[in-house]
């Protein structure tokens, strides 16, 4: 197996003015590509991100992951869920990471997961989403970027 890594940067959402709005909703987090450093991608692999998800060849396969984003909540004490689903029509949340925010304003994110890939991942890949369905609060983020690394 290669091991290797990209990394993946979004213009669509860039806080000025365009933010991925999450409201009392389920959004899935976006990444265009508008920056990509695809120079150690692992043999094998076209991409390690497409279609808005992360691509595994087979089952058996490992990733580490960071998910880097600016935020913006509307009152001290809001939260969202940070969800990594392999779910092709339904749901299937394989890490989920909660986010308090402790202040008003830009707040930068950083989240790391570290993934292993069976079958189900294999044929749908991992998408990212942002829910505020639990809290019912609204939480906009922007400056979004990803690294994605193969390790096994």
């Amino acid at each position: 197996m290669s091991n290797g890594w990209e990394y993946y940067t979004d213009d669509v959402y860039d806080g000025a003015p365009t933010k991925l709005t999450s409201s009392n909703s389920r959004n899935q987090i976006t990444i265009n590509e508008a920056t990509s450093i695809k120079t150690n991608t692992p043999a094998g692999y076209t991409a390690l991100w497409s279609s808005d998800a992360i691509q595994a060849n087979a089952a058996g396969e490992a990733f580490v992951c960071r998910v880097d984003f600016r935020c913006t909540a509307g009152t001290v004490g809001d939260y969202a869920e940070v969800q990594w689903d392999i779910g092709g029509g339904g749901s299937i949340i394989v890490a989920e990471k909660t986010l308090r925010f402790e202040k008003v304003g830009d707040t930068l994110i950083s989240e790391t997961v570290a993934l292993f890939t069976g079958s189900t991942f294999a044929t749908n890949g991992c998408k990212l989403y942002l829910d505020t369905t639990s809290s019912g609060d609204t939480v906009d983020i922007f400056d979004i970027a990803i690294l994605i690394q193969k390790v096994a």
